[in-house]
């Protein structure tokens, strides 16, 4: 028997699924959709103001001032920006607007994702015959997961996953049961801006494919599988050739960071660890006890669990009554079928006991839980959705094994993984009664055949519970939201830096790089933002990025700006402390505050007037001028090699910087025929050494300060011109209008050998990777439409008389 109202709506029941989640969402998000707040967190999970606000920013200003992003001089000391805005191709909808709109904007772009997440899971959920009723019910706890609350106003490009991984499942069914193969092209082609996430949909539809099809056909049957198999690859592979340009260009930013190449990586760390190493108590804790509620044990800075904080935990919360609701699965089920849904469940939890299945899950790449939760969540949902659905229909519940399951979840949820101080005793008693009430509903609705109250009143007691949890975890005051009133004040990305910054605008049209002692927005003291440049409009030095240029990362390592692990290659607080590779690298201005006391600019030292100028203070920021500076390409005279160099101690690697370039070893024997080696026994004072300098600079002509630039250099003997841009095969050079070769200075910087004379440098920056890839996608377009006549053909002779 079906739920009576809900089935009658029939196709028209996704309708009635929108509506509620849509008027739940406006009671949850009530102050940031009318603007009292926006969608920024200023505490320790501030990474979507420090990291997505600044990205979101430049890109909008890229796009309306330059067009298709490609490199930026905002981000480090030069980057291709277009793996950054491709991450979440929903943000381009977001930047077509100013980018003074981008931060009230991002809760609306937010709510969609999840509105139509929720959709795809409906329609998903439909396509497996599951009754309007239970589709709503398993939509509704998708729509406010776990995965979801802790990554909504935090990690929004997690959240592009929770929009296409319902897609994926959607596309197979309806490969599946209507042999509708093409539309599977979709979801890979939506995913080829994130080629990982391709990779991690793969591992989780595999397991899934296989429970499909031993529920849907009374054995493995090779003669559907293999068909089955075939097309799945055939329109995978077409969705990857319609994406290659995003795919080719997003693995090439990937692969050129120090993650991609190995250079700063947890791999070695994380592969270490014992396959069947059992998890501590408090891990296990964690995971179990977020089953329940996310916040169980604790919220935000009072998180209490095993992770690196509340939203990089494991966040498996996907309402409570799916957990009554699994047990009940098993009695619907065939033998086989019994055996991989179980199969199905224990693949998913086992990492909760042994922690290195999750991190062979990442390839070792993190230490993460992201995704992993998202599909842990879909796994619990859509078997517990099963359950439902029969009970519903048979009107037959087994009362054994729901006071069984009850009981035991009543003991898991009290067991003592953690101190009773650390529990949150006041959310558990909601827990405890709640899994009363639903175990009771459960009851009652398979007992009362002709009485439909009760499934309402599931439904009424599942949205507050929902609705409570996820107010509670996204709008609670620990959770410090950004103001609509606080945008327009002269804090956070707009401080006195903006005055300071138009002010060199309007008075120096060169192009130069701008250093800061202070970031504009400190993110729970941990650290100062290292992305102001992006959100602010100028060029500096720092970056915080997953994914920074490799190059650069290697400059940094080799003049030993940073040290080699990981997060230091994504973490990049600039050159602020060293002042003659700032002069040496573009840095012509510094903003300073005066904030910390250990800096050799410090108000109370002045040492800084030994290499700057004051010209102007605005607010409560001071602008300096380097007196040492250099411009974008500067030519050496000699050179020597890397292995030399890397032996000197740090003080000396800045001094030497200013008297010879820093080559490859491999590429000595190109260079030593025309321009000689170092003489260490130079004894020129600094100034003597940046004045040699300024005899050979490049004068730059024409830009576009973004993927264009030329100029003109003399040099009377051969030299080495070194550029302050990371060495990069995406940008072309020319001298005097012919292609030169480039060569890496200094492991990570561009040089351009020069002979004597006058020289016409052209420097053009092209993505082409988006143009190998268009080869593709253009190969494919004509695979398609030699299928679709070839189809067409078919069907014509199929009518034609014999």
């Amino acid at each position: 028997m079906t739920f009576n109202f809900f089935d009658k709506l029939g196709k028209k029941g996704v309708w009635l699924f929108t509506a509620i989640l849509a008027l739940l969402l406006f009671i949850i998000f009530k102050d940031f959709i009318l603007q009292e707040k926006v969608l920024l967190y200023t505490n320790y999970e501030g990474d979507m103001l420090i990291t997505y606000l600044p990205n979101m920013l430049l890109l909008s200003e890229y796009l309306h001032k330059y067009g298709f992003p490609s490199w930026s001089f905002s981000a480090g000391l030069g980057q291709n920006i277009f793996t950054h805005s491709a991450i979440d191709p929903t943000d381009f909808i977001s930047c077509l607007f100013q980018k003074e709109s981008i931060p009230h904007i991002l809760v609306y772009k937010e709510l969609l994702k999840n509105i139509l997440g929720g959709i795809l899971f409906f329609k998903y959920l439909r396509l497996l015959n599951l009754s309007n009723y239970t589709a709503t019910i398993g939509s509704l706890c998708y729509s406010f997961c776990g995965y979801i609350t802790i990554y909504v106003g935090a990690h929004p490009q997690f959240s592009y996953d929770f929009l296409i991984t319902p897609l994926w499942l959607l596309c197979f069914e309806l490969l599946f049961k209507k042999n509708k193969w093409w539309w599977f092209c979709l979801p890979v082609f939506l995913f080829t801006s994130k080629p990982f996430s391709i990779y991690t949909s793969a591992i989780f539809m595999l397991p899934y494919i296989l429970f499909r099809i031993y529920q849907t056909c009374e054995k493995f049957d090779t003669e559907i599988v293999m068909p089955l198999l075939g097309k799945l690859m055939g329109a995978s592979l077409i969705g990857i050739g319609l994406g290659a340009p995003f795919l080719f260009e997003t693995l090439n930013v990937m692969l050129n960071s120090p993650r991609g190449d190995g250079t700063n990586s947890y791999t070695n760390f994380l592969s270490n660890v014992p396959v069947f190493q059992i998890a501590p108590q408090a891990y296990q804790g964690t995971g179990i006890l977020r089953l329940f509620a996310l916040d169980i044990i604790g919220k935000f800075t009072n998180f209490h669990g095993i992770g690196s904080n509340w939203t990089e935990s494991q966040a498996f919360y996907s309402g409570l009554p799916c957990l009554l609701l699994i047990p009940q699965l098993f009695q619907f089920q065939r033998k086989r079928v019994r055996i991989f849904s179980l199969a199905l469940l224990i693949l998913w939890l086992v990492p909760l006991f042994f922690q290195y299945f999750r991190l062979a899950f990442w390839l070792f790449t993190g230490d993460y839980y992201r995704t992993y939760n998202l599909y842990v969540s879909i796994v619990l949902i859509l078997l517990s959705m099963l359950a439902l659905d029969n009970i519903i229909k048979t009107r037959k519940v087994n009362l054994i094994i729901l006071v069984i399951t009850l009981s035991t979840l009543l003991l898991v949820v009290n067991y003592p993984f953690f101190p009773e101080s650390a529990v949150d005793s006041n959310l558990r008693l909601f827990v405890m009664l709640f899994l009363y009430l639903y175990a009771l509903l459960l009851f009652l609705i398979a007992r009362k055949k002709d009485e439909y109250i009760f499934n309402y009143i599931f439904l009424v007691v599942l949205l507050f519970e929902l609705g409570y949890f996820s107010y509670n975890s996204i709008c609670n005051s620990n959770r410090v939201a950004v103001t609509t009133a606080s945008l327009k004040e002269q804090i956070g990305y707009n401080d006195y830096t903006i005055p300071s910054v138009d002010f060199l605008n309007k008075t120096d049209s060169s192009f130069y790089r701008i250093d800061k002692d202070y970031g504009s927005y400190p993110v729970d003291n941990w650290f100062d933002s290292q992305n102001d440049a992006r959100a602010q409009n100028y060029y500096g030095t720092s970056s915080l990025s997953s994914f920074n240029h490799k190059y650069y990362i290697r400059y940094w390592l080799t003049m030993n700006v940073i040290g080699g692990n990981e997060w230091e290659s994504r973490s990049c607080a600039g050159l602020k402390n060293r002042p003659i590779l700032e002069a040496l690298n573009n840095v012509k201005y510094f903003f300073y505050k005066g904030v910390h006391k250990n800096y050799f600019r410090d108000k109370y030292t002045q040492n800084w007037r030994t290499t700057h100028d004051s010209i102007g203070n605005f607010g409560d920021v001071t602008v300096l001028k380097n007196k040492f500076w250099l411009p974008l390409g500067y030519a050496h005279s000699s050179y020597i090699k890397l292995s030399e160099f890397i032996k000197l101690p740090v003080p000396q690697k800045d001094f030497v910087s200013t008297q010879t370039c820093v080559v490859e070893d491999e590429d000595v024997t190109k260079i030593s025929a025309v321009i000689p080696a170092y003489n260490a026994s130079e004894t020129n004072s600094l100034q003597q050494n940046i004045d040699k300098l300024r005899q050979g600079t490049f004068q730059i002509t024409e830009s576009n300060k973004s993927t264009f630039i030329k100029g003109n250099i003399h040099v009377p003997k051969a030299s080495m011109l070194y550029l302050s841009i990371p060495f990069d095969e995406s940008w072309q050079v020319t001298d005097n209008e012919q292609p030169t070769e480039k060569f890496i200075l200094t492991s990570g910087m561009t040089g351009v050998l020069l002979s004597a004379g006058n020289h016409k440098i052209e420097l053009h920056y092209t993505n082409i990777h988006i143009r190998r890839g268009g080869w593709i996608t253009f190969a494919t377009l004509l695979l398609i439409g030699g299928l679709y006549i070839y189809k067409r053909k078919l069907l014509n002779n199929k009518f034609l008389p014999s």
